[in-house]
This record gives C-alpha cells, sequence and structure tokens, in this order.
C-alpha cells in the first residue's frame, strides 16, 4: 500500500474482514487493494489512532 502502512497490527485482518492472505500479499507487493478500498482502510485506521490517543 503506498500510504506508508506496511504491516497491520495483529488482529485488523480480523476487524476489516480482510483475508490474511490478502493482507500479506499487498504487503509483499505482489498485489494492491483497490483505491477506493485503500481509501477506507487508511481512513479507519486513522479514526482507530485518533481516538486511542484522547
Amino acid at each position: 500500500m503506498e500510504n506508508g502502512c506496511r504491516s497491520y497490527p495483529e488482529g485488523d485482518e480480523r476487524y476489516f474482514e480482510i483475508p490474511k492472505r490478502t493482507i500479506e500479499n499487498w504487503e509483499q507487493g505482489s498485489r494492491e487493494p483497490a483505491p477506493w478500498a485503500e481509501k477506507l482502510i487508511v481512513a479507519e485506521l486513522k479514526r482507530m489512532v485518533s481516538a486511542k490517543e484522547e
């Protein structure tokens, strides 16, 4: 993924309901997420970090 969010914390694949193999493919660069999916994932990860900091 181009946004720099390389490895997902353990369990995020369950939270996002994304198969673990899919995430591994993204991290290895053999596949890329659809642009709309990447935007949604990044937005949610930012929201989660922001909520954690509060």
